[in-house]
């Protein structure tokens, strides 16, 4: 919702026919009456293609539409079948239009819906998929009324990544008097379909729509396979609540599968993180060091019966080098940051035993506010890089208490935090501001009093403790 870029009104405006009518003085009714033409797979002759011919599909298409349009001094008459919408997966396109009469006015005055000079849409409404080089198909219905929007121009859909399927999210308000109705449509293996919200297993419980928070960070996401989306507090509720859905593509459904209960502040129950597969950059390799490419020895750091020397290479004048002595061996371990920060004093390094191996962990600075630490393998004592941190000063302590440490970076002001934990296999890093919605956060300096560390996460009204525990950060409960 909202006010509309360029680029959308133009997209906007070569789906749409006719010049706006004239408005008289008064209060008029114009009754424009159009028959739905099918031409190379779109719907009402739509100049975004040139038409090709095809005979009507009456069973898909909806039924010609009349808009009855409450005049005033500055409202332009849109051309019936005007989509309401549009969106685009990348096997077809998406519009939602109108199946009959069509009322279209401005609301008039303020309102928990918008303001005086919004559009308000009232009728009967149809989703349509058409599949590229297909015909249109109608996969569901829009029932909220009325649709409200600032423009005349079409709403464009906003895309979210299903499980498995490409999806849009449909918001027929851009406000509301506690939350906001959306529809969720997807597309999976080159067929579109409206997704219904099942919010009950066992009884009746289905719903075209869902509602949804007003504030932007609750709005619908997905989160590790799951749909997450929370409700305001409404009227006779102590709490708000979140809901997460899994998709049954086969049922063309959302299924509820547990709510959660938060507190007034959001808090009280656990929020997800979504780890992604973190890969190892393709230059931290470990090579044998040539002795003709060390132009200058900067530090020589003896460490645990080994060494570990920073030095500048020959030709380069702006990156920090670092090798690692083993048994009389000499091991290139690549850039450790910058030379500017070369003669502040030596790197961080350590020997230590993590994630199952005897460990080789460095830090570089490259920057008055960045670094970046790096993990190699030293378990038949020759280095093996397994894991560059380059998002931040990198920390690891053993958050949920499992015996397996986890890492963390910090980095920018206001300050975000990466979460990476070991599979087994390799690597996963999650964005814990991402999940929390909070503006800031950090890992604290104290632990609890089971002596787990904690995230200190920052909110427009301050800040609140979280623990970390299976995949998820969990509110901590202070007094």
């Amino acid at each position: 919702m909202g006010k509309k870029g360029n680029g959308m009104r133009r997209m906007a405006k070569r789906m749409r026919t006719g010049k706006s009518l004239g408005i008289g003085l008064g209060i008029a009714l114009v009754v424009i009456v159009s028959a739905v033409w099918i031409g190379n797979g779109r719907l009402g002759g739509d100049p975004m293609g040139t038409p090709t011919g095809g005979s009507p599909v009456a069973q898909t298409i909806a039924p010609s539409a009349t808009s009855n349009v409450q005049e005033d001094d500055d409202l332009s008459v849109p051309p019936p079948n005007t989509p309401r919408a549009i969106g685009r997966t990348s096997g077809g396109e998406w519009t939602i239009v109108p199946s009959g009469e069509e009322q279209v006015a401005k609301l008039g005055a303020p309102s928990c819906y918008g303001i005086e000079t919004d559009y308000s849409f009232t009728g009967n409404y149809q989703v349509v998929y058409t599949p590229t080089g297909g015909q249109p198909q109608v996969v569901g219905k829009v029932t909220e009324s009325p649709l409200v929007s600032q423009s005349l121009e079409p709403e464009m859909m906003s895309t979210i990544a299903l499980p498995g399927a490409e999806g849009l999210l449909y918001y027929p308000q851009y406000t509301g008097c506690h939350g906001i109705p959306f529809y969720l449509f997807a597309e999976k293996d080159g067929h579109g379909m409206m997704l219904q919200f099942d919010q009950n297993r066992n009884e009746p419980g289905i719903s075209d729509s869902f509602t949804t928070s007003l504030e932007a960070n609750k709005r619908p996401k997905v989160v590790n396979g799951q749909l997450i989306t929370e409700t305001p507090q409404g009227a006779g509720q102590d709490f708000p609540i979140r809901y997460v859905f899994t998709p049954d593509y086969d049922r063309k459904m959302m299924v509820l599968i547990r709510t959660e209960q938060l507190d007034s502040k959001g808090g009280g129950a656990a929020a997800p993180l979504d780890f992604q597969k973190v890969a190892l950059p393709p230059d931290r390799k470990v090579t044998v060091l040539k002795a003709s490419d060390v132009a200058e020895v900067i530090e020589d750091n003896p460490i645990a019966g080994d060494r570990f020397v920073t030095y500048r290479k020959k030709g380069d004048t702006e990156n920090l080098h670092a090798y690692f002595v083993h048994d009389g061996k000499s091991y290139d371990l690549g850039v450790f940051g910058a030379m500017a920060y070369a003669y502040r004093g030596a790197p961080e390094v350590s020997i230590d035993s993590l994630f199952g191996k005897k460990t080789l962990t460095a830090t570089g600075t490259y920057g008055a506010a960045y670094a970046a630490t790096y993990f190699f393998d030293l378990t038949d004592g020759i280095p093996k890089p397994f894991l560059a941190v380059e998002s931040g000063y990198a920390r690891y302590a053993d958050f949920d208490g499992d015996g397996i440490n986890e890492i963390t970076a910090q980095y920018g002001t206001p300050t975000y935090l990466e979460l990476y934990r070991w599979t087994g296999a390799g690597f996963e890093s999650a964005d814990v501001a991402q999940a929390l919605g909070a503006k800031s956060v950090y890992v604290a300096d104290s632990s609890t009093s089971a002596g787990k560390k904690v995230f200190i996460a920052g909110f427009d009204d301050g800040e609140r403790q979280y623990e970390y525990k299976d995949g998820s950060l969990i509110p901590v409960i202070t007094k």
